[in-house]
C-alpha cells in the first residue's frame, strides 16, 4: 500500500522519518508529561490492577509497606521528591504486586547503577520516543529508528541511554499500564553497525530490561529488517532473553495490530510524526537535565548493606567475562 504525498509522490506508509507525505498535525509541541503519556482511564487502570490481583486501595497500602522497608535498608538511597510514590507503584505493578519481588527489583535497580556507570551514569538525554497513546491492550509502545544509514556516527550506547531516560520519566509518571512493547524500525539501519553491538554489551542491556526496570515486556517487534539484521537478532539478542521474552520477539512487515490513532504519521497513523514526538520528549527531558544528572549518581552504599534482612549483592558481570564473540554465519 502506498500513500500519495502533497507533492504527488507515492510513498510507503512504513517509511522512516522524514517522510515526504507528512503534514504538521495540530497537536502542540509544548506538552506536559500527561499529554506525552496520555494516561489510562481509572476504569482501565482498575482492569490492569485486577489482572495482577490487586486494586488501587491495596496498591497504596503496599506502597507504604515498601516505603517502610526502604527506610530500614541503610544501603539504599532515600526516595527523592520527583514521583517517589509512582516509582514504588511502578515496581509493584511490574512485580505483579509481589512484595518480595518488588523489594528485590528495587534493590537491583540501585545496585546495578554502580556496576554499569558507562550506561547508567553521565546520562544527558538527547532524543527519545514513546507513543502518546496506549494500545487496546493498555500497552505502551516505545520506538527507535535511525534517520539515515550512518556507519561512522551510530552509537548503540546513546540509543540505550535514550530508552533509559524515557523509562525513568515514565516510571515516575505512569505506574499503571498493561506492559511495554519495544518497536525497532530497521529501515535505515546499516548492516555494518551490527559489529558495534558486542555480546557483553547486549548481555548488560538485556539484563537491565528484564531485571532492573519495572517493565513488563509483552512484545519486541522488528519492522523493515533486512535478513542479516533478523539473523543477528536470533544470534545476538535471543540467547540472552528469558524464554518467555524470547518467545515474544517477532519480525513484522506491517503494524496492522496497532490502532491507527496511536501511530505516528510516519506509519500511516493519525498522531504526531516521530520527529515531532522526539522533539516534544527532548524538551520535557531537557527541562529535567539537572535531575537526570543527580539521579544517576544515586546507587547503593555497599558498606552499609545489612548482613541480615537484605538481599545479597548481585554481580551482574558473573558471566560476561566468557562473552567474547558470537559469529553470524
Amino acid at each position: 500500500m502506498s500513500i500519495k504525498s502533497a507533492s504527488g509522490k507515492l510513498v510507503h506508509p512504513l517509511c522512516a522519518p522524514p517522510c515526504d507525505y507528512i503534514t504538521k498535525p495540530t497537536i502542540p509541541l509544548d506538552m506536559t508529561l500527561s499529554e506525552l503519556l496520555v494516561p489510562l482511564s481509572k476504569e482501565a487502570e482498575a482492569g490492569v490492577l485486577a489482572d495482577i490481583g490487586t486494586d488501587h486501595r491495596r496498591l497504596d497500602e503496599d506502597m507504604e509497606v515498601i516505603k517502610e522497608w526502604m527506610a530500614g535498608q541503610t544501603h539504599l538511597p532515600p526516595l527523592d521528591g520527583f514521583g517517589g510514590d509512582n516509582f514504588i507503584k511502578a515496581f509493584l505493578v511490574a512485580s505483579k504486586n509481589s512484595l518480595e519481588k518488588c523489594k528485590k527489583k528495587i534493590d537491583k535497580y540501585f545496585t546495578v547503577r554502580s556496576q554499569m556507570p558507562h550506561i547508567l551514569q553521565s546520562r544527558d538525554p538527547i532524543n527519545v520516543a514513546a507513543f502518546r497513546h496506549t494500545t487496546v491492550d493498555k500497552l505502551r509502545v516505545m520506538v527507535t529508528t535511525t534517520r539515515k544509514c550512518d556507519q561512522n556516527h551510530f552509537d548503540p550506547l546513546a540509543v540505550v541511554k535514550r530508552f533509559i531516560s524515557v523509562t525513568e520519566l515514565r516510571m515516575r509518571h505512569e505506574p499503571v499500564n498493561g506492559g511495554d512493547v519495544f518497536l525497532f524500525d530497521g529501515q535505515n539501519f546499516c548492516a555494518s553497525n551490527i559489529t558495534k553491538f558486542r555480546p557483553d554489551f547486549i548481555y548488560q542491556i538485556t539484563k537491565l530490561a528484564q531485571d532492573m526496570f519495572p517493565t513488563r515486556l509483552k512484545k519486541i517487534i522488528f519492522i523493515n529488517t533486512p535478513p542479516l539484521i533478523a539473523k543477528a537478532t536470533e544470534k545476538l539478542v535471543k540467547p540472552f532473553l528469558k524464554k518467555k521474552i524470547a518467545d515474544r520477539v517477532s519480525a513484522s512487515a506491517l503494524l496492522q495490530h496497532f490502532p491507527r490513532h496511536i501511530l505516528p504519521q510516519d506509519y500511516g497513523g493519525d498522531d504526531m510524526t516521530l520527529d515531532q514526538l522526539s522533539s516534544a520528549w527532548m524538551k520535557e527531558i531537557e527541562a529535567k537535565r539537572e535531575w537526570f544528572k543527580n539521579e544517576a549518581q544515586r546507587s547503593t552504599d555497599e558498606s552499609k548493606r545489612p548482613e541480615q534482612g537484605s538481599f545479597p549483592k548481585e554481580d551482574i558481570f558473573g558471566v560476561v567475562g566468557s562473552l567474547r564473540k558470537l559469529n553470524i554465519d
